[in-house]
């Protein structure tokens, strides 16, 4: 499942990320940056497992992406 969180209140935004995470229950989080990860280790993120079989919690900061285009972010979002 992916959420898109969105907005300008970085505790809230931050609040958010962490409920859903607590959600799950001590599945592992991945944070990624646009800015400094590329797309292939978003989809190497994404396609992980944890020691139980557990897909990774990964977190996505588009926040630095400015006026780029996400394409490739995108076509990876799309296949996960």
């Amino acid at each position: 499942m992916i959420y898109i969180v969105h907005g300008e209140n970085i505790v809230k935004t931050r609040a958010q990320i962490a409920n859903q995470q607590k959600k799950l229950k001590g599945v592992a989080r991945v944070d990624l940056d646009v800015t400094q990860n590329t797309p292939e280790e978003l989809e190497n993120s994404l396609g992980a497992f944890g020691l139980f079989g557990e897909k990774p919690f990964v977190v996505l900061d588009a926040t630095g992406l400015g006026r780029k285009k996400p394409d490739a972010f995108v076509e990876v979002l799309k296949k996960a």
